[in-house]
């Protein structure tokens, strides 16, 4: 298969657009390769280093990225449903307008990943790493993404649902104008997070998190379980030390006072 990979690559075209539907291509080295719009789709890409290659378009639905070395790739607009990609490596990778339905990455690495406009239902990021990682408009829903890290990641316009960050470190983290509903942040870290413009519907549970040196701007809340919480230090502090939560026609609105 290697010698078949050198011979495409030698074509015009490369190794764009091509069918590569199941191959086995475990352990294989296509650094820097144009696949864009390539037929992924049941590929086994175990152990595969991938760095930098370009897979814009590409159809990975079922691949196996299994140890693969992503890093600094791109998968713009890429399908990546029901991938496997345990402990993958895409540091930096750029996932801008794809989607990961039915995905499981445990373990993976996206640090300084830009997830813009990623799209995903029933993926699983249990013990990933996020950090620094880049996400405007990513939707999540119904997502497993216990013990995962997010340090300083940026949350912009994200819309998250049915999803589960039990033990998640979301320290030094901003969320802007997003939307949490039926999402549960269980013992979650938060230190030094600022949330501006969030609103957190029905389902709510921050139960335990830890969320002491928190900014809290114009965040709104509808039936959120804090039980356990420690908030006390975040945003302006009240006489008690912790930030008012001001109930107003139904609404809990966590900051301070007016």
């Amino acid at each position: 298969m290697a010698d078949q990979l050198s011979a495409w690559a030698r074509e015009p075209g490369g190794l764009t657009g091509r069918d590569l539907r199941g191959c086995d291509l475990h352990g294989m080295v296509l650094d820097d390769a144009d696949l864009r719009g390539a037929n992924l789709a049941g590929a086994n890409l175990t152990g595969a280093s991938l760095r930098r290659a370009n897979l814009g378009g590409a159809m990975l639905r079922g691949a196996v990225l299994t140890d693969a070395d992503c890093s600094g790739a791109r998968f713009a607009v890429a399908c990546l449903d029901g991938t496997v990609a345990e402990c993958c490596r895409l540091a930096g990778a750029d996932l801008t307008g794809g989607t990961a339905n039915g995905a499981r990455w445990p373990g993976a690495d996206l640090s300084d990943a830009n997830l813009a406009g990623l799209t995903a239902t029933g993926l699983d990021l249990t013990h990933a790493v996020l950090d620094r990682s880049r996400a405007r408009g990513m939707t999540l829903q119904d997502v497993r993404a216990d013990y995962s890290r997010w340090r300083a990641a940026r949350w912009d316009h994200v819309s998250v649902c049915d999803t589960t960050f039990t033990r998640a470190d979301f320290r030094q983290s901003r969320l802007a104008d997003c939307t949490l509903d039926s999402t549960r942040l269980p013992d979650s870290q938060w230190d030094a997070a600022r949330w501006c413009r969030v609103t957190l519907g029905f389902g709510i549970s921050l139960r335990g998190a830890v969320m002491a040196t928190v900014q809290f701007d114009a965040c709104d809340a509808r039936a959120i379980a804090l039980a356990g919480a420690t908030l006390a230090g975040s945003g302006r502090p009240t006489p008690s030390g912790r930030p008012a939560l001001t109930v107003v026609g139904g609404r809990v609105t966590i900051g301070p006072r007016s």
